[in-house]
């Protein structure tokens, strides 16, 4: 009998075992029915309660071998990953060998994304799927709707799916369908004359488009192309570029006949990204000019009411468009933007650049006195699958995640804080049919925000929360215009509602916050409490309803955006609210160290730049921890609502450092003022450095003797962090992402600094393997089809190419006033750090070339703010007068020292009398190390919110900002 039972046993492992690897060889997969790539459009809840209709799902089960007494699983995640309470166990009995079998699920938990789960019990096969519940869009035709896209001429399903979320523009190209027979009519038709062409296809996309709501803001360009050729020029041809056309005139004139054809069209964009040389205009600022003024005067001329628009981006108005009134003043009606921006690819728009390129956008509409301002592309694309725990996925593509869902909410909505007439976002860089949680919220953002204008921005001041409140146009009562900046976003309060709306009651707020101790730590747990929350209503980003809890409305207040709504309270009821709301559990302050003025081993006192990002006084104290006085020393503070303030630390002087760096830990604790008040204590390491310039005169022979005696700062490149900024490569598809994150080796400067009574002195000491410049030589340009050479040179200021792109290179920038006069938010403005800002004076270039050593000035305190380097020379950028400047390379020491005098004459708001101004530098490389580039303003500790494109040419990149100081010794 212990010989049969041991068998019986044996027998009976072998069958589990046997069993567990049939289930591991089963399949199971769970698949969403109809809907539209997995969007499913229900009526919206406001009260609690289930959607009417529950989504149906079909599991299928198969294995090529039996399985007896199949048993399924499923659970639900929500967008935010919690688990649902939903669970649904399915008994399947046996499952043949070879066949499949099926089962419908009824999944019914209201709105929102859900990643649904079905797990075979007994093994690791899982199946998955995941579904966007939202409700429905506002039916009908709206040609200045806030929500636009840019795309291909939508067909099919994708009409069906822009329908679904809500879109209501696409921003297209239907260029011109041209009735030529064969490629010689670029040869044969008459010069000046309008190509024949067809309206059967656009005729029948446009029928198509406008039955499912959508209207087109056609983009005119490029090139006219039929019959397997296209009339451009020969070097557009040549460098497979999309212009310039070959003959003005004809393109003029056949476009003429296309807007004819459909005149209920009023709005249009001239020609997409026409970056010169770089993307789809192989031709000069100049020629670009040319053809906008001749299709404007057309088109003006065809339909008095039409509003032309034009720009692509604010560094191409500045560069090409704003000093030349002959081409846009009584011609164009607004702007154009993309506002493609290192934080498109980060986790979070926290970094302010997508914010403050927009603005720079709108200040040069203002500038130029121009009523429009419209996005006509961008988007965000953060891969967060990269960095996901293991075993925790999101459904698809590593695009479809929580980051991208929320950043398209906040997108839209900042893009109406600043004002803009119309928003954008790109088909696949954002939404589209595999980014399913960004479909939700997009969905969801449409419902509650189409037809509401933005009536209130609530925080203008606070720099890390946002928060705007939407509502129909009748309820902008004198009160609410008088609220700040209601001026900057009134351009949408004059857009006609539909009357099928009908009166409309409801105002709509979305809140968010970016606090926290850095852009990779952003607060997860804050709330936004408000004690008397009759007559509102709180959504989720993805339309579930936040309830009440014991009578208060206690939101989540961190990056995932949330909805107030209400139908009886007003707009100044609820501005109220929110702004007297009890906001906790943030990050409130942030602050950073400023240089030491005078050697360490003095008593000084050292100033920390403190930001209150709350709409309250806040009171606490700021401690500093100093490594090599062994001591930590502090100061009390108090801070007004959304300010910036200085606060002093007495510094006890330390014992010189070799490398001139100082080890300090900041601890900013806010005391509450209330009852259950609690604030994270902001906490930042930094290195300090005496930093100044010294009263010394240098003679210039290419030896670090030349500095000696001069105390300078260190920047090793192991200090800064690696990482990728897609600006560039979103500015420009064709471009091939790297497949690292960055060069190796490792870079070491040393920054020199001094004055004289005839010159400011910069010196540059760096250790690095390996040194070269392209500047001076012969550039190429090209796309898709390869480069070739242009009559032009790299790096020079009349040819193609910034120098910042030709290898080893040095910028410099000084800031003696907080802003440029005239460019950007000037410091009385409330979005005085929250916008675009200029805050440097003087701006430099100093690298080598095929003809020598080359200092060029590229910002003055009073010139444009313009770029160059794009085919022309442009007034103000040049060689500094009397300016000396000596680059030498010590081969055997890998030492290349950089040694600049500008003359004081030229930088006449340097004064010694200052004792402190603002001085930054980036040292670009051509080995890749540290990402390309070391931005001594990274540093010194400048606030990672700050970044923009205000401080550092060219304009279309945005850098942390000039905001270190150094002091003058006299």
């Amino acid at each position: 009998r212990r010989v049969l039972s041991a068998l019986l046993v044996v027998l009976g492992l072998l069958s589990a075992g046997s069993a567990g690897i049939c289930a591991a060889a089963a399949r199971l997969t769970l698949t969403p029915v109809g809907g539209i790539y997995d969007m499913f459009t229900r009526p919206m809840p406001t009260r609690g309660g289930r959607v009417v209709r529950p989504v149906r799902l079909q599991l299928t089960v198969a294995s090529p071998t039996t399985l007896r007494g199949a048993t399924v699983v499923l659970t639900a995640r929500d967008i935010f990953w919690h688990h649902l309470l939903w669970r649904k166990t399915l008994h399947l009995g046996n499952v043949p060998a070879g066949r499949a079998i099926t089962a419908k699920v009824s999944f019914n938990e209201g709105m929102g994304y859900f990643l649904i789960s079905a797990h075979l019990a007994g093994s690791q096969v899982v199946g998955q799927t995941n579904i966007g519940v939202i409700p429905p869009c506002h039916p009908g035709l709206r040609p200045n709707s806030f929500f636009a896209s840019n795309l291909n001429v939508p067909m099919g399903k994708t009409l069906d799916f822009l329908q679904a979320i809500g879109m209501k523009v696409a921003r297209v190209e239907p260029n011109p369908v041209l009735k030529v027979k064969n490629s010689s009519w670029i040869h044969t038709l008459p010069k000046g004359k309008a190509v024949p062409q067809s309206f059967k296809m656009l005729d029948r996309e446009w029928v198509a488009d406008t039955a499912h709501g959508i209207w087109w803001l056609p983009s005119i360009g490029y090139a006219l192309q039929g019959a397997n050729a296209a009339n451009f020029t020969p070097l557009a041809r040549a460098l497979h570029m999309y212009g310039p056309p070959n003959d003005y005139g004809q393109f003029v004139q056949t476009w003429r006949v296309w807007m004819k054809h459909f005149p209920q069209i009023h709005t249009y964009e001239f020609w997409n990204e026409p970056w010169i040389f770089g993307w789809t205009w192989a031709g000069t600022g100049a020629q670009y000019r040319k053809l906008q003024r001749q299709i404007c005067q057309m088109a003006i001329k065809l339909n008095p009411h039409v509003r032309m628009l034009a720009g692509n981006s604010s560094a191409f108005i500045v560069d090409h468009i704003e000093f030349d009134p002959s081409c846009w003043k009584g011609l164009l009606s607004g702007l154009t933007h993309h506002p493609y921006t290192y934080s498109g690819g980060a986790a979070n728009w926290r970094a302010g650049d997508n914010l403050r390129s927009m603005d720079d956008a709108k200040q040069a509409a203002a500038r130029m006195g121009l009523k429009y301002t419209y996005l006509t592309e961008g988007g965000t694309q953060y891969p967060v699958g990269a960095v996901l725990p293991k075993g925790m996925h999101y459904f698809g593509t590593w695009m479809n995640n929580r980051h991208n869902a929320f950043k398209i909410v906040q997108y839209f909505v900042q893009a109406a804080l600043d004002g803009m007439f119309m928003g954008n976002m790109q088909l696949n860089i954002g939404y589209g049919p595999k980014w399913t949680c960004s479909n939700t919220t997009f969905a969801v953002m449409t419902h509650f925000l189409e037809d509401r204008p933005i009536v209130a921005d609530i925080w203008p001041r606070e720099e890390l929360i946002r928060g705007a409140i939407f509502a129909d146009p009748r309820w902008i009562t004198p009160q609410v215009r008088r609220l700040p900046r209601a001026h900057q976003i009134s351009a949408r309060w004059a857009v006609a509602v539909p009357a099928s709306r009908g009166p409309d009651p409801t105002k709509v707020a979305v809140l968010w916050s970016c606090t926290g101790q850095s852009d990779q730590a952003v607060d997860r747990t804050g709330t936004l409490t408000i004690a008397h929350p009759q007559g509102l209503i709180a959504y989720d980003m993805t339309g579930r309803l936040i309830p009440p809890t014991r009578g208060r409305l206690v939101l989540p207040f961190n990056d995932n955006p949330v909805y107030i709504t209400t139908k009886t309270l007003s707009v100044m009821r609820l501005y109220h609210l929110i702004r007297g709301a009890h906001i906790s559990a943030v990050t409130a302050v942030n602050c950073y160290a400023l240089s030491l003025m005078e050697p360490a081993n003095q008593r000084q006192t050292v100033m920390v730049r403190l930001e209150n990002q709350l709409p309250e006084t806040l009171h606490g104290t700021l401690r500093m921890q100093i490594a090599a006085a062994g001591k930590t020393v502090s100061s009390p503070f108090v801070v007004a609502p959304g300010s910036l303030v200085e606060v002093p630390i007495a510094w006890p002087g330390v014992a010189l450092a070799p490398n001139n760096d100082y080890a300090v830990a900041l601890k900013a604790v806010v005391n509450p003022d209330r009852a259950g008040d609690t604030f994270t204590a902001f906490r930042k390491k930094q290195l300090l450095s005496t930093a100044r310039f010294v009263r010394r005169t240098v003679h210039f022979t290419g030896h670090l003797s030349d500095w000696h005696g001069l105390t300078p700062v260190l920047m090793d490149s192991r200090m800064f962090g690696r990482h990728l900024d897609l600006t560039r490569y979103l500015r420009n598809p064709d471009l091939k992402l790297p497949t690292t994150m960055g060069g190796k080796g490792r870079i070491i400067a040393s920054i020199y600094s001094a004055y004289s009574r005839q010159y400011v002195y910069i010196g540059l000491a760096v250790l690095q393997q390996h040194f070269s410049c392209t500047v001076g030589t012969p550039a190429l340009a090209g796309r898709s089809g390869g480069k070739i050479l242009v009559p032009y040179k790299n790096g020079i200021p009349n040819g193609l190419d910034y120098p910042i792109n030709c290898g080893d290179v040095l910028e410099f920038a000084f800031g003696f006033r907080p802003r440029v006069p005239g460019w950007g938010r000037q410091m009385n403005d409330s979005w005085a750090w929250k916008g675009t800002f200029y805050d440097t004076d003087y701006a430099y270039l100093a690298n080598t070339s095929t003809t020598g050593d080359m200092l060029t000035r590229v910002w003055g305190p009073n010139t444009a703010r313009r770029n160059g380097y794009q085919a022309a020379a442009t007034p103000g950028i040049g060689p500094v007068p009397g300016g000396l400047i000596k680059i030498t390379r010590h081969h055997a020491s890998h030492l290349t020292l950089y040694e600049i005098a500008i003359p004081r004459s030229h930088m006449k708001l340097f004064k010694p009398a200052l004792k402190r101004f603002r001085f930054g530098l980036i040292l670009y490389n051509s080995q890749h190390v540290a990402g390309g580039s070391m931005n001594y303003s990274s540093l010194a500790g400048v606030f990672r919110h700050w970044r923009s494109n205000g401080s550092f040419p060219p304009t279309w990149c945005q850098r942390l900002p000039c905001e270190a100081f150094w002091g003058v010794s006299r």
